[in-house]
């Protein structure tokens, strides 16, 4: 078993986004996606495009309680084929570490989602 690295507790929640990999002149990508799970300093997402670890990308999220769009840049730190939905909607599985820890993020997803303990 591999070692665990996260210095936040995930919680599993499905947030729309759109996650755009402008940043970085090598991805150039804009596309849109669900959050598997979050927490105050990452994000996993499910989405239609596959992006190289590395790539420095900006998340946009609604998680903020006066519904406005919260503007997350970060790095895609890993990326895999989707294995629950291979040829679906979201082919694609992106973990991104944000550049700032995101309290706001952490507090949406503890009342809306749950602990993944898994």
């Amino acid at each position: 078993m591999g070692q665990e690295r996260r210095a936040a507790t995930r919680q599993r929640v499905f947030i729309p986004i759109r996650m755009d990999g402008r940043r970085d002149a090598q991805v150039g990508k804009v596309t849109s996606g669900v959050t598997r799970d979050v927490s105050a300093s990452g994000l996993r997402i499910r989405t239609r495009r596959q992006f190289t670890v590395g790539a420095s990308v900006t998340v946009v999220v609604q998680a903020d309680p006066n519904g406005q769009a919260r503007m997350l840049p970060g790095t895609v730190v890993r990326t895999t084929p989707n294995a629950a939905d291979p040829s679906g909607l979201w082919p694609y599985e992106v973990a991104v570490a944000l550049d700032a820890p995101e309290p706001a993020l952490q507090a949406h997803a503890a009342t809306h989602g749950f602990v993944d303990e898994g």
